[in-house]
């Protein structure tokens, strides 16, 4: 019997001052309106009243005799609905540059990108059900490593409780994640969940693709997720191919012209589940540049993870609560939970930190899953607590370096705290305009003392790992940037285990024998075309 569907209750959260922004837009609008129905020297208002036919030259006349108070009124409704909305303050001046500068294009761009997107906590149900039997019971075992605060904080954040992964395995290796990746969809028996960022239409896509819809076809339930955005170049066809074979495909967020409201918002997350008996997630997307197949980069590095135990039904969780926001009915809903139930119905019945002493292969561990929609940016959060909590080492892998005030200032401290500080981060860009923005907090960060690894050129660092003093890992789909920490939505892992945190240190290690380790010295010496270009990263840094 399959367990009831997850409440998705909301906690309890003040207004959204984004509607306060829409009555005073309607309320402009009006008063605009009423304005033009009383000037009857106008000739809009014989327009609208009959006297003068709709031509296109009465258009224009119109237009060129209302057009300038028609284009302040929207400069004011937008700046209206940027001061109402809460957001955070360097964003807010940010948009205001934007308008002021470049008002034209700048007001196209924030009602494309830029208003909150925190109505959908009311109209989606993309929130996680507390977890059955949660409680404020904090009895952390004592063979736990020493991160009681941070695991507080997840839970009152997100509702991340304390659960075991069975058979964790970390992969480092594209080409062999995907291989296990494969194996363990060609075997599915009864339900495949996948979720991810970007699906592509190529070799390992369409690999991937042909698995799932050989299983379909065999009777197994499939569903799928992809980020309309981010999997924009996987084309009808690939999609049409799956649906008629029996693949559930559901996008996310779809983006159709003119209502781009919402566009900036993105599914970053990256989930499989088997059978709810095994599960994937962290970096690593659904493309030939993964298993090192790209005209750009010799190689493409990455983390993932693989893994059992309860673990598996947190995914499945997200996963199910994503799809209701992709509007699946409660029916639909029912059947995939039914179908990619684990054997036995598996329901935990477990304070949210129990005193738990874990077998040889279980790994304590917390996922969270993070958005636009939630009302803590809990990863972000995470980040912090893990930052300001390290007191030997802390070695950060991330393709992004956009962390905000809070996080370089915490970075910083750190380092200058006497922590071995280390940042690994590409050494060539993917994206230009990120990759200036990222170069801009380097400067703090040398003069702190922490050590900056740029990864051979050759190839492509997109690995987002985290760890801390060998007894904390962190593994998932969020990069050290706006736009994961405050922007898309993400899922991250937590693992309190020094054995896993002692593989992914080695991981690192290997990685830095693949870098150049960047000086302060060098840093100085650099061409004053590439100081022009992080100032210009700069000035978007609160909006990347």
């Amino acid at each position: 019997m399959a367990e009831p569907l997850p409440s998705y209750a909301m906690p309890a959260k003040k207004p959204d001052r984004g509607h306060r922004g829409l009555v005073i837009a309607l309320a402009l609008v009006a008063a605009l309106g009423i304005f033009l129905l009383l000037d009857r020297d106008s000739i809009l208002h014989s327009m609208l009243v009959g006297a003068v036919p709709f031509t296109r030259e009465n258009s224009f006349e119109a237009l060129r005799e209302y057009g300038h108070w028609l284009f302040s009124l929207y400069l004011v409704v937008t700046a209206a609905a940027l001061f109402m909305e809460s957001r955070n303050p360097d964003r807010t001046l940010a948009w205001l540059m934007a308008l002021a500068l470049l008002p034209v294009v700048g007001i196209i761009l924030y009602w494309v990108v830029g208003p909150n997107f925190r109505y959908l906590a009311d109209k989606r149900r993309f929130r996680l059900p507390k977890p059955h039997g949660a409680t404020e019971d904090f009895a952390v075992g004592e063979d736990l490593p020493l991160a009681r605060d941070t695991m507080q904080l997840l839970y009152r954040t997100s509702g991340a409780r304390l659960v075991t992964g069975k058979d964790v395995t970390p992969l480092y290796d594209g080409a062999a994640a995907f291989e296990r990746i494969k194996e363990r969809l060609a075997n599915a028996r009864r339900g495949i969940l996948l979720e991810s960022y970007i699906i592509k239409n190529d070799s390992l896509g369409n690999a991937i693709k042909d698995i799932l819809i050989e299983r379909a076809r065999r009777g197994v339930f499939v569903c799928v997720i992809y980020d309309a955005v981010g999997s924009w170049q996987m084309g009808k066809a690939f999609l049409r191919a799956m649906r008629e074979g029996g693949v559930h495909a559901f996008a996310f967020l779809p983006v159709a012209f003119p209502m781009f409201r919402g566009a900036n918002y993105r599914n970053h997350r990256k989930i499989i589940v088997v059978d709810g008996e095994a599960a994937f997630m962290g970096g690593m997307n659904i493309g030939d540049e993964y298993v090192d197949v790209s005209p750009k980069f010799t190689s493409w590095r990455d983390t993932h993870m693989e893994f059992g135990g309860q673990g598996v039904d947190v995914l499945r969780g997200i996963f199910l609560s994503d799809l209701a926001g992709c509007g699946a009915s409660p029916e639909f809903l029912a059947k995939v939970r039914e179908a990619s139930a684990p054997p036995g119905d598996f329901v935990p019945q477990c304070p949210a930190f129990p005193a738990m002493k874990c077998a040889d292969d279980e790994t304590p561990m917390q996922i969270i899953a993070s958005g636009p929609d939630t009302p803590w940016d809990t990863i972000q959060k995470a980040y912090f607590s893990i930052i300001t909590r390290a007191r030997e080492r802390l070695w950060m892998t991330t393709p992004y370096v956009v962390p905000g005030g809070a996080l370089l200032e915490a970075l910083c401290m750190a380092s200058l705290s006497g922590v071995d500080v280390r940042l690994l981060v590409p050494g060539k860009a993917d994206h230009f305009l990120v990759h200036w923005a990222s170069r801009d907090c380097f400067d703090e960060l040398l003069r702190a003392g922490v050590r900056i690894f740029l990864y051979d050129p050759t190839g492509f660092v997109h690995a987002k790992t985290i760890t801390c003093d060998g007894a904390v890992l962190s593994i998932g789909s969020a990069n050290l940037d706006t736009r994961s920490l405050h922007i898309n939505f993400e899922v991250q892992a937590f693992l309190y285990d020094r054995t896993l945190a002692a593989g992914a240190e080695a991981a690192f290690e290997c990685d830095m024998r693949r870098s150049f380790e960047l000086t302060f010295k060098a840093w100085r010496r650099r061409p004053k075309i590439e100081k022009v270009k992080e100032s210009i990263g700069k000035l978007f840094s609160s909006l990347l």
